[in-house]
């Protein structure tokens, strides 16, 4: 009977741990934060490559330049939490091979000599604004239609649960601002290319997660 006593509340320590570790919302120590994010943007090169009506290639093409802009801006404008660099679906697999050196760009399009992440680091995010590809660790109920800032690993997959994958669709009506959202947000139903301000957001996220991290220089467009 004593066995039976000790083997249950052990059970239960089990349980209550695991559940502490499914519902924190803070950082382990030997979780630390990414050194910087690599925003995607998107060339369209795919997309192109499958569209055989010329007539819609300008198009598509300046669609996809407008809402990269946006997202840029939104980036540059309000994700304070740490450096931020850019580059383009082209070398996506560059990328996650290691070859980091000579293909981020910064929010002017021009490339970055001396980032914080070099060849060598794997602490680092990658983000795309884009459908969150289904896996082991997206919950069930996901809308896999709905776009959305989705957070990779330097290997280009999805981060675990309870690492700070997505925000979500956001808003800035926590500014009370209509004209901020409207300021970051592109929408092109044509060309089904559409970008939501989130930046703010996923700082914040990463933010309350990991906890706060050195300012970082702002700019403002407005």
């Amino acid at each position: 009977m004593y066995r039976i006593l000790l083997f249950i509340l052990f059970q239960n320590c089990l349980l209550s741990a695991n559940a502490q570790l499914l519902a924190r919302k803070k950082a382990l120590p030997d979780e630390k934060p990414p050194k910087a994010v690599l925003v995607e943007l998107f060339s369209g090169y795919k997309r192109l490559e499958r569209t055989r009506d010329k007539l819609t290639k300008p198009e598509l093409i300046e669609a996809l330049k407008k809402a990269n802009q946006k997202m840029v801006m939104d980036f540059d404008d309000n994700f304070k939490y740490c450096p931020v660099y850019y580059f383009y679906d082209s070398n996506i697999i560059a990328i996650q091979n290691g070859e980091i050196e000579g293909k981020l760009l910064d929010e002017k399009g021009g490339f970055v000599e001396h980032p914080v992440i070099n060849n060598r680091d794997t602490n680092f995010f990658i983000l795309y604004y884009g459908v969150l590809v289904p896996n082991e660790s997206s919950p069930f109920d996901l809308h896999l239609t709905q776009k959305m800032l989705v957070a990779l690993n330097y290997k280009g997959d999805v981060l675990k649960y309870p690492l700070p994958k997505t925000p979500g669709p956001a808003t800035y009506k926590n500014l009370k601002s209509k004209k901020l959202n409207i300021f970051y947000r592109y929408s092109n139903k044509r060309t089904e290319t559409h970008y939501r301000a989130c930046a703010l957001r996923y700082s914040r996220l990463l933010e309350r997660f990991y906890g706060k991290q050195p300012a970082l220089k702002t700019k403002k467009y407005f």
